[in-house]
């Protein structure tokens, strides 16, 4: 079709009838490409996986592609349907996710992600300490479970900010899991609001 076209830099009349080498894939993706052909023919059973290609114009791309059978009457492999989608934004994102999680469990200040209506998304290693929770019960707690002073109003006043990039800096009472209270000073630069930048 005309976006595979594209990835590849070709036009139909340049394409059509030509293998993969002809068609500028490199000798290992060509070669993977064929054995996974072989083995939809012998199986009649579909293959997805990603691979890193680049794209004519946008330079290394990574797609996530599956490879189809299509049978004739008799019930056997005719010809090999595919589609690919590109999923380098995807993948960057996770990469970037990964990269603050590890650096997010081993920081020394508890740390968490919570989403805007107060539910708790994530507790790094230092928080669930802090608290007293193990990740399991983190999972179901909101804000209003471990700071004391949580309301609707203080969530206005001193969390929504942080969605305009404000940096409130301000005092409140933690309650630990074992019913202790703490005196906290929280500084919401830290803070971040699944879904928000």
């Amino acid at each position: 079709n005309p976006a595979l076209l594209s990835m590849w830099g070709k036009t139909w009349e340049e394409a059509i009838g030509k293998n993969l080498l002809e068609n500028g894939y490199e000798p290992w993706h060509a070669t993977r490409h064929e054995r996974e052909i072989d083995e939809i023919v012998a199986g009649r059973k579909s293959i997805r996986s990603t691979v890193s290609f680049p794209h004519a114009e946008l330079g290394k791309r990574v797609y996530d592609y599956i490879l189809v059978p299509v049978l004739n009457d008799e019930g056997n492999v005719e010809a090999i349907a595919g589609t690919t989608r590109d999923i380098t934004e995807i993948t960057k994102t996770e990469e970037e996710l990964t990269r603050f999680k590890h650096m997010a469990d081993n920081a020394i200040d508890p740390c968490i992600l919570i989403r805007e209506d107060g539910s708790l998304a994530y507790l790094n290693n230092m928080a669930l300490k802090h608290w007293g929770y193990t990740r399991e019960e983190a999972a179901d707690l909101h804000l209003a479970d471990i700071d004391m002073l949580y309301n609707d109003e203080v969530f206005k006043t001193f969390f929504a900010p942080a969605l305009q990039e404000q940096i409130p800096q301000f005092e409140t009472l933690h309650r630990k899991k074992d019913g202790t209270i703490l005196p906290v000073e929280k500084n919401m630069g830290g803070l971040i609001l699944e879904g928000k930048p």
